[in-house]
């Protein structure tokens, strides 16, 4: 009775449970199935940004400008973190929002500017041709001239472009060290300036995390609302569907009527499989009174 079998790719598997069984899982009656959900995710990424910076201070976007983020490169980023359901994202700036990491960025800048406009003659003194304890570019009044020139325009002026703000990089502090001769006749500089460049460069790659992350999150939260409003839903949303339903409150009642329908499961090409539908068939048939059969080439898989 072999020809008699039920044969599904596992999208189409789950696409008949949910269609089968729209009660006990929650299924919209009259969703439309898409192939790419490219557009939307791109409008759910430019909805974030215009949410972000529309009405955002003027320094943290220059400061977004200047790392070159914008729609097109979160989408990347964002569809990539969606393909993978049970991915945990660990970072150095969990609990902070982008708007308290942007604060913090215009505290620092600001304390930045009233130290050069006070101390700017001194924070010049120590570079050019004379420094001995000094490499390129410390020691070469060509290079630091232009450098003390936008650290003039993003310092003083009221209007400049972000590229200016890549000269504060190379008065950080570690920078200093490290453009330091290991035998040098004289020490390395160091002022409170230096410092607070090193505290700008830290709070700049936190606050840019943070905006990925906060992108990445919003677009995580309004997706499935969006798609609902839509009635549409995407191939991995069969299996993300099922999934949810198995691991919820009604999922031991939708796997025992599976078993009566299914005693057993076959997955051919397993190693082409992702742990979500792995975990799909484990929870439905890896029990005593089913069978469930996987059926891969290890010649193929690069898994091991």
């Amino acid at each position: 009775t072999f020809d008699q079998a039920a044969i599904y790719t596992i999208h189409g598997f789950c696409q008949r449970v949910l269609q089968d069984r729209a009660f006990e899982t929650g299924s919209l009656f009259d969703t439309e199935l898409v192939t790419d959900q490219t557009v939307l995710l791109r409008q759910l990424v430019e909805d974030y940004w215009r949410k972000q910076f529309y009405r955002a201070g003027r320094l943290p976007v220059m400061f977004a400008l200047k790392e070159e983020l914008s729609p097109d490169a979160l989408l990347p980023l964002v569809r990539s973190c969606l393909s993978h359901p049970f991915l945990k994202l660990l970072s150095p700036v969990d609990g902070q929002d982008a708007a308290a990491l942007a604060a913090k960025l215009e505290d620092i800048f600001t304390a930045l500017q009233e130290v050069w406009r006070a101390d700017k003659e001194a924070i010049r003194a120590p570079f050019g041709s004379g420094a001995e304890w000094a490499k390129q570019p410390y020691n070469d009044d060509e290079l630091m001239a232009e450098a003390f020139r936008q650290l003039d325009h993003c310092l003083g002026a009221p209007d400049f472009p972000p590229a200016a703000l890549d000269a504060l990089q190379t008065f950080r502090s570690s920078a200093i060290a490290a453009g330091t001769r290991k035998k040098a006749k004289a020490p390395a500089p160091t002022h409170r300036f230096f410092d607070l460049c090193e505290d700008l460069a830290s709070a700049e790659e936190r606050y840019v995390i943070g905006l990925k992350l906060e992108a990445y999150r919003y677009v995580e939260q309004e997706l499935p609302r969006r798609k609902d409003e839509l009635k549409i839903q995407f191939f991995d949303d069969l299996l993300r569907r099922l999934h949810s339903t198995l691991a919820g409150d009604r999922g031991p009642a939708l796997a025992t009527l599976l078993r009566r329908q299914y005693a057993a499961a076959l997955i051919d090409e397993f190693q082409d499989t992702d742990p979500l539908q792995y975990d799909i068939f484990r929870r439905v048939f890896a029990g005593p009174q089913n069978h469930l059969f996987l059926i891969g080439d290890p010649k193929q898989s690069i898994y091991g």
